[in-house]
Formats: C-alpha cells, structure tokens, sequence
C-alpha cells in the first residue's frame, strides 16, 4: 500500500478521519439514515456503517489471528479478493435488520478494539513488510488497519457528503 504509517501517525490519521466523519453523520437527520442511495448497490447511511463495522472488526479479527502465528481467511472464509462485491453484499444483508441506534452502538465498539489493538502494537511490528507471515511481502500491518479504518472512513464521507448534496438538489 505504501504509507508505512507509525503507530502515533496511525493513531492520528484514524482519530482525524473518525472526528470528519462522525461530524457529517451528526449533521444527518435520523430519517435520512435508511434511504438508499449512496452507492450503486443502493446502500443507506446504515449500510455504509454496517459495512464501515464489519471490515474493521474483520481486520482487527485478521490481525488476532496473525498474531497468534496463524494464517486468517482474508478476505473471509469462502470469499476470494476477487469476490469483494459479493462478499460486501453478504455484509449488507448480515446486518440489514440491526436498528440504527444498534449500529452507532457498534461504531463505537468496534473503534475501541481497533484502537486497543493498534495500541498493543510496536512501530516495528505495524511497519516491517512481513513481519507476520499473513501480512505477505507488499502491505504491512499499518497498511491493513489503515485500509480498513482511516481509508475508509474518508471512503464514507466522500460517499455520504456526495449522496447529500444530491439528495438536497
């Protein structure tokens, strides 16, 4: 991936690209949180942060395993990196019946643990190109986290902000 980030810099592109976001989401009316739209499968805000849960909870879960000497499913089990949309399909329709005010909940949660773990990390651990066998030989396990946190919660906004602005024309 690249950015190779320590784990303060890590630290800090996560809490920055979280506040962003969970400042545009407070700014969204509640009623607004289950119109889809927001992505070509017809996504809602809710299934953005279902989605936004899931895959940082599944790298966090990637990275337990790893670090315990053994080689996680990644994607998931069954699913190939080729098969991401079905995969992010599943996703949505694992989580579609959980409540909103549930969802945030699990925001939060999830956060936690990821932080907890990034935390538990050395510099060298998250930055040293297969220092985990699972991590293989072009992404590191600060390009994982990031990927599933950072990256994606500006992935979100970026989404949402565009889905609004279409919504309010």
């Amino acid at each position: 991936m690249g950015k190779n980030l320590s784990k303060s810099d890590l630290l800090a592109e996560i809490a920055h690209e979280r506040r962003l976001l969970k400042e545009l989401i407070s700014q969204v009316p509640r009623n607004l949180f289950n119109r889809q739209g927001i992505n070509s499968a017809g996504w809602s805000i809710k299934d953005v942060l279902t989605h936004l849960n899931d895959w940082e909870l599944r790298v966090v879960r990637w990275c337990e395993v790893g670090i315990s000497g053994e080689v996680p499913d990644m994607p998931e089990k069954g699913y190939k990196w080729n098969q991401i949309r079905e995969l992010n399909a599943a996703i949505q329709k694992k989580h579609a019946r959980k409540s909103i005010k549930k969802v945030l909940q699990e925001f939060d949660e999830v956060h936690e643990e990821s932080i907890r773990l990034v935390n538990g990390f050395t510099d060298q651990q998250l930055t040293t190109l297969n220092y985990y066998e699972w991590t293989g030989k072009s992404w590191t396990v600060s390009d994982y986290i990031r990927s599933n946190t950072a990256s994606h919660y500006r992935w979100a906004r970026n989404k949402i902000r565009k889905w609004l602005k279409a919504c309010s024309d």
